[in-house]
């Protein structure tokens, strides 16, 4: 332990410190009083304070207990003011729905009985709008759906009196009426089953009921009628309308189908006939449309055009009128009309018919590609329709792509063998890639077929004027009357612009007369027709002749990869590397000529030079040997092989080469003054005089002969003479 007061160590027990004397036993009992004072002072201010949280706490607890109390009592009040508001609401609304209820019965009874008025007067537009209000006020009144429904009825729209006709008897199953009405709606919507089926029923119910009898009759005939327009025969469905009609002379869809037998029949005045009687006793969409159509097929587009637009008056979404008067339109050539009622028809109901009438007013307007659309998406819809297929042939025709107008036109003659036009067009696009065999074949089908068929004939006698005059031409040119041929050969191009083989060989004609640039027009007009390899070698040889080497590498480069046999190419192009100092090259596609006709004497001239300047004259000079074997009057040999004899010293075979150029050409200066240097050279006076002499008098200006002429003077003395 330590001494409280000097802090040094005191030994256990001792009651003194040994340095300070403080009395430690002292110390430690007064130590002991104070802490046990104010433990004694912190247990009771704990206590104290255990207390007062333990009253705090039961305050809140008081606090809290009332507040639930009061919030209980609260919640209650709301509660029950609510249940008050809800049942004031309840019974407001009860009150109002009852008033409501009133009113509606009111407002129904007074609807239902206007409407009856006007129904009964036979004013069904105002029936049906005062109907419909009494619908509205009352769901549950199946007289109002009945009246309607027979109101709709009467006015063609069947699909609504279907409608209001089912509601009816889903509020009274026992109605006869409703039963009867609705079997006539069916019926004139051509649901035949089930007309039947609901005027049985009404004949169960009412066995008296004259009208269902009626229109069950009329109904059994019109089904036997639409069963024989299911399977074409026309006869067997004008039997069964005109038994309806016989039974009911008031029945207007009667007269409609039977006027569309009739127009099937393509007796369109009976047609028109029996329309007209049923447009009078019920003017109906379908009515103007069929007799729109047998307008239409009587040629009488105005007339048509007239009852299909009153059609479309009584139903905008009559597509078939639309399509119709699209094509009425087309044969007046009216073409933006018929695009856009066609295009009205697609929106509604999509056929290959609206397709096809909209797709042949795009050609008539040169609109080539919505052609091509329009009748591919009218094949879709329909696979065998010849006339989308062959008028799809034109289109491509038109635009130029013949493999496809051949194929579209193919798959229309399947579908249809007699197809004149199918032909007409095959064979043109035939004679478009000088196919003149299937073209004129073809074009001889379609006049066999149509013999009014113009378009055909007017090629076929093009046809025939080209080829005489392409015949005349090739007379001509055989003949080497290369004016006449060509001639003849524009008048070839002039009958048939597609002849390639007029425009090809009036290119060679041209080519021969060294009008180059005539050649190259007409060899090109003939690649674009029909690539030969004789129309590359006539305009390469004329880029050639014309110093335009690269394009006449390409030329003749095609005309190989055409005919890998081609000698005139090979010995032309080499010709041409030459001129380009291309000399492997040169040697090379002469060696191929050679290897094709080993009496080819320019192909040995042209290897000749080109070993000439390569440096091996030994192989230069058995080249232009050859070619002057071949042919003496090869100038181009003569004055190559020269060079070589010249350097070698060899002057007397120089002097016989000058001597064959001058005998090819009497008056080159050039080759004199050659000939006169060799002389001079080999010591021959007289020759050298002579031919340098000779060579000054043909040119004045030739500078070579002149001093040629000196040395031969100095040499020989001559200025002494």
């Amino acid at each position: 332990m330590t001494c409280p007061s000097c802090k040094a160590e005191v030994k256990e027990g001792a009651k003194f410190c040994s340095k300070c004397r403080t009395n430690i036993a002292e110390f430690a009992e007064k130590a002991a009083a104070e802490k046990a004072a104010a433990e004694a002072a912190a247990a009771e201010k704990a206590a104290a304070e255990k207390a007062e949280a333990e009253r705090l706490a039961a305050q809140k607890a008081e606090e809290q207990r009332m507040a639930a109390e009061k919030a209980a009592a609260e919640k209650a009040e709301a509660e029950r003011l609510e249940a008050q508001k809800a049942e004031e609401q309840r019974i407001a609304a009860e009150k109002a729905a009852a008033e409501k209820a009133a009113a509606d019965k009111a407002a129904a009874e007074d609807a239902l009985q206007k409407g009856r008025d006007f129904y009964d007067i036979k004013d069904y537009p105002n029936a049906i709008d005062k109907l419909s209000q009494a619908v509205a006020h009352d769901q549950t009144n199946a007289d109002a759906y009945r009246c309607r429904g027979d109101s709709y009825r009467a006015t063609g729209q069947h699909d609504k009196a279907i409608s209001d006709l089912s509601a009816a008897i889903g509020l009274e199953p026992k109605s006869a009426f409703a039963y009867e009405r609705r079997g006539d709606s069916y019926m004139k919507t051509t649901e035949f089953e089930k007309a039947v089926n609901d005027l049985n029923i009404a004949l169960n119910i009412d066995p008296e009921s004259v009208f269902a009898k009626e229109a069950l009759e009329i109904a059994k005939e019109c089904q036997k009628g639409w069963e024989c327009k299911e399977k074409k025969d026309w006869d067997g469905m004008i039997n069964h309308y005109s038994e309806a009609i016989k039974l009911n002379p008031g029945f207007a869809p009667a007269f409609r189908w039977r006027g569309d037998a009739y127009r099937m029949k393509d007796q369109h005045d009976q047609a028109i006939a029996d329309c007209t009687e049923a447009i009078r006793l019920n003017p109906t969409p379908g009515a103007y449309t069929t007799r729109g159509l047998a307008y239409n097929w009587k040629e009488q587009y105005d007339q048509a055009i007239g009852d299909l637009s009153e059609a479309i008056k009584l139903d905008t979404n009559d597509a078939v009128a639309y399509e119709w008067r699209g094509d009425a339109y087309r044969m007046k050539k009216q073409h933006d009309q018929a695009i856009a009622d066609a295009g009205e028809a697609i929106k509604r109901k999509p056929t290959a018919f609206a397709y096809r009438t909209r797709g042949l007013s795009y050609y008539n307007k040169k609109q080539y590609d919505q052609v091509i659309s329009d009748l591919s998406e009218a094949i879709k819809l329909d696979a065998k329709n010849a006339t989308a297929y062959a008028w799809r042939g034109e289109a491509y025709r038109m635009k130029g792509q013949y493999d496809q107008a051949i194929s579209d036109c193919t798959e229309a003659i399947k579908l249809d063998t007699n197809y004149a036009f199918a032909y007409g067009t095959r064979g043109a696009a035939y004679k478009s890639m000088n196919n003149k065999e299937q073209a004129a074949s073809d074009l001889e089908k379609a006049v066999s077929l149509n013999p009014s068929n113009t378009f055909a004939k007017g090629i076929l006698e093009k046809m025939a004027a080209a080829e005489e005059a392409y015949q005349k031409g090739n007379e001509y040119f055989n003949k080497k009357e290369y004016d006449n041929a060509i001639k003849h050969y524009s008048e070839a191009v002039n009958q048939d612009a597609n002849n390639a083989l007029a425009w090809q060989w009036r290119g060679e004609a041209y080519r021969f007369k060294d009008q180059y640039d005539q050649a190259i027009a007409d060899a090109s007009e003939a690649i674009k027709r029909k690539p030969t390899a004789m129309a590359y070698n006539t305009r390469g040889y004329s880029y050639y002749r014309k110093s335009q080497y690269a394009q006449a590498i390409g030329d003749f480069s095609e005309a190989i990869k055409m005919d890998a046999n081609n000698a005139f190419a090979y010995r032309w192009r080499g010709e041409t590397y030459r001129m380009q100092k291309k000399y492997d090259q040169a040697i090379s596609d002469c060696t191929k000529a050679l290897n094709l006709d080993a009496n080819d004497a320019i192909a040995y001239g042209t290897r000749g030079a080109a070993y000439v300047m390569s440096g091996n004259k030994n192989l230069a000079l058995d080249d232009l040997s050859a070619a002057i074997k071949i042919d003496p009057d090869n100038a181009f040999a003569y004055s190559r092989r020269h060079s070589i004899y010249k350097d070698q010293g060899n002057y007397e075979q120089a002097i016989g080469d000058y001597t064959e150029l001058i005998r090819l050409n009497p008056n080159d200066d050039k080759v004199y003054g050659w000939r006169g240097s060799a002389h001079r050279k080999n010591k021959n006076k007289e020759q050298a005089r002579s031919d340098l002499e000779k060579a000054i008098s043909l040119n004045p200006s030739n500078s070579f002969a002149k001093n040629e002429l000196k040395k031969a003077e100095k040499l020989f003395g001559w200025d002494k003479d």
